[in-house]
């Protein structure tokens, strides 16, 4: 979340649903987006449904 705190227009948050950190931090990251005017979306959504290979 310390990072994240430092979040710019444009930036890529990873984040690992296996990694301890990421899972609890899930929460409060969203939250905290939202709070601030940012969108979270997910990868197919940034980089467009045709565009992206499973």
């Amino acid at each position: 979340m310390e990072n994240i705190r430092q979040i710019h227009n444009g930036d890529i948050v990873l984040m690992h649903d296996f990694q301890p950190a990421d899972s609890d931090a899930i929460e409060p990251l969203i939250k905290f987006l939202l709070k601030d005017g940012f969108t979270p979306v997910s990868l197919k959504e940034l980089v467009g449904k045709d565009n992206f290979y499973n």
